[in-house]
């Protein structure tokens, strides 16, 4: 049997395709810590005990993608709350993660590049606040606006979970999303698993460092909603 998160994330595939969303959901095994500690040595960093057990216990890698059509009607309270919502995207992937690093380092050189002739001190000191996020995570799933969501490296911070903003829309770069992967696994299923994107779950948020929160009217909402046939 499945362990508890994938049949969660199962239930949450069937409602969605109940409502009339192209879903696709799939899952691999658990991995071995030796495979792992292969992946960290090429990182040069050891992964949050957190996601590590997610990896060996759970599965090495998982991927929930979900869409309506454009012309699909949500109810006036998800708009309301939420905003539009026409996708959703969740994933981790152990065989991914280097290539992901090396995302994120082009991703630095190109934000570096930005202030490379900048001599204002001000704005300098500004730009490194924003780069020492990015520089002290590690990223675990990219998303098509340019934006990461990562887990912190920093020792006082270690393994919560972060998003990094390409452009800090909405001052959203070093945005807590959950305090381990454990507590996102749990509120990102506790909200609906309604997107990865900044405008969709951090609507779910009450400020920078809440977190994902699961009483949050925007999650009530769109839960009650997704779940309501299969009361």
């Amino acid at each position: 049997m499945p362990d508890p998160i994938i049949q969660k994330f199962e239930t949450v595939q069937n409602a969605l395709l109940q409502k009339g969303a192209k879903c696709t959901f799939s899952y691999g095994p658990p991995t071995s810590l030796a495979s792992i500690q292969q992946v960290e040595n090429q990182l040069g960093v050891v992964l949050s005990p957190h996601f590590k057990a997610t990896l060996t216990d759970i599965a090495q890698q998982l991927s929930l993608e979900w869409s309506f059509d454009e012309a699909y009607t949500f109810p006036k309270a998800i708009e309301n709350h939420i905003g539009q919502l026409y996708d959703g995207v969740f994933s981790w992937n152990l065989d991914k993660l280097v290539e992901l690093a090396q995302e994120k380092k082009e991703g630095i050189k190109d934000y570096q590049d930005l202030y490379a002739d900048e001599e204002d001190a001000a704005l300098l000191e500004s730009a490194q606040t924003y780069l020492n996020i990015w520089e002290n995570a590690l990223v675990f799933q990219a998303l098509l606006t340019g934006d990461f969501l990562a887990i912190d490296l920093h020792p006082d911070t270690y393994g919560q979970i972060l998003f990094l903003s390409h452009d800090d829309y909405d001052d959203a770069n070093g945005y807590l999303i959950a305090q381990d992967f454990s507590a996102l696994l749990e509120s990102y299923f506790e909200m609906g698993c309604f997107g990865g994107y900044f405008a969709q779950w951090a609507t779910c948020t009450s400020g920078k460092s809440s977190g994902i929160l699961p009483s949050s009217k925007s999650a009530a909402v769109f839960r009650e909603w997704l779940f309501a046939s299969n009361k």
